[in-house]
């Protein structure tokens, strides 16, 4: 009796292990192992189902009245104009104004900067959400969790994605970006958000799909895919190209940058020719 006392534990055990490690593999795919350790498997389980059940996007009204107090000089100026916000992978503002030698490490940025309205004192709050903390702030402004993606484990009866209030003002919603879709379960999160569509990995071709897409190619199909959509649209473009280990650049930038770097380690080095563009 001994042998099958030990023995049937054992086998439980090995049931066990074959069957939860590809649930808890596919949990962790879509960002919901955080949930299952604070809530439970069953809790989690129900999470997920209302995801694959449709439901139809709520039309939300401006969350308050604008009066006096509310508006500033720029108020409706911009009445029906067509938006979009483009999320950079790892940029760092302290890049703007540095030199590599005389030349400057973002010409590009710093004349936008010059240009236009600049908030220089914004403070990343990304934790357990990497990336998406940035979406998560943009959209439903909602500080990150430390310990997963809050995307995943929103409350969306108790919380009103911008997306949502964009529709009610005839804003056609798109998310735009060359990873794969289901990394942190964007496409079924954009949809929770209100977006129409979300072009992933799968829409684009070339250099402007995949993790070592290149930012060019990702916007000038993204441009193209824009024109498209419904105006007035609100866009949501993530780039990719400058995200970690920060050795996805061009042959000859590192040629024209590298050799003024000698101070610095090798991720710095990285990193600032990554930037140079």
């Amino acid at each position: 009796m001994i042998p099958i006392l030990i023995g049937v534990p054992a086998i439980a055990l090995l049931g066990i292990q074959l069957v939860c490690y590809p649930i808890f593999d596919r949990l962790n795919a879509y960002g919901y192992t955080p949930g299952c350790s604070h809530c439970g498997i069953v809790p989690t389980y129900a999470v997920m189902l209302g995801d694959f059940l449709p439901r139809k996007t709520r039309t939300v009204p401006f969350p308050f009245e604008r009066t006096e107090s509310t508006s500033s000089p720029f108020s409706g100026t911009l009445r029906g104009s067509n938006v979009l916000i483009v999320q950079v992978e790892s940029l760092d503002s302290d890049l703007l104004g540095r030199r590599i030698g005389e030349k400057p490490v973002m010409p590009f940025l710093e004349k936008l900067a010059t240009e236009n309205a600049y908030f220089p004192q914004c403070i990343a709050m990304h934790t357990g959400g990497g990336s998406s903390d940035a979406e998560l702030a943009a959209m439903l402004s909602l500080l990150p969790l430390t310990t997963g993606s809050g995307l995943a484990t929103a409350d969306w009866s108790r919380v009103t994605p911008l997306p949502h209030i964009l529709n009610g003002a005839g804003y056609t919603c798109v998310g735009l970006h060359s990873n794969r879709g289901s990394f942190y379960e964007r496409i079924r999160r954009y949809a929770k958000m209100g977006f129409a569509d979300f072009h992933n990995q799968k829409r684009f071709s070339g250099d402007a799909a995949g993790w070592n897409s290149k930012d060019g190619a990702f916007f000038k199909q993204s441009v193209e895919k824009l024109k498209s959509v419904p105006k007035p649209f609100f866009g949501y473009a993530i780039t990719l190209q400058s995200h970690s280990p920060f050795r996805n650049y061009h042959a000859e930038t590192k040629a024209e940058f590298g050799t003024a770097l000698a101070e610095f380690s090798d991720a710095e080095k990285d990193y600032l020719i990554f930037s140079a563009r």
